[in-house]
């Protein structure tokens, strides 16, 4: 297996586990909305904020995993630049052999 391939599906790989973890904040996030301790009896002055916080940790893991995302997409494509480089370089050996078969 060449290392190409193997970037391929490791940032495959990497965009799906960040992907599951920010839907999996902002399911949190949204039941946060309609159940929690605020409103119990006895709720304490900060309860406002631990909800905000559950916003706030979805935002951002949303944000690192479009920016990982967006690293990884790049990665990609140098790796497939690389690999169509590769290719063309091979296609010029392969010609230039058959054309020196041909003059002999």
């Amino acid at each position: 297996m060449s290392l190409g391939i193997i970037k391929d599906r490791f940032a495959l790989s990497l965009t799906a586990g960040f992907t599951l973890v920010a839907a999996w904040a902002w399911a949190d996030a949204v039941q946060s909305l309609f159940s929690g301790p605020c409103g119990e009896p006895g709720a304490g002055p900060l309860c406002h904020m631990q909800s905000y916080g559950r916003f706030i940790y979805a935002i951002c893991i949303t944000l690192f995993s479009l920016l990982v995302t967006y690293l990884m997409s790049r990665v990609s494509k140098q790796v497939e630049f690389q690999r169509a480089q590769e290719r063309q370089l091979e296609w010029q050996k392969a010609l230039g052999e058959l054309q020196k078969a041909q003059t002999i």
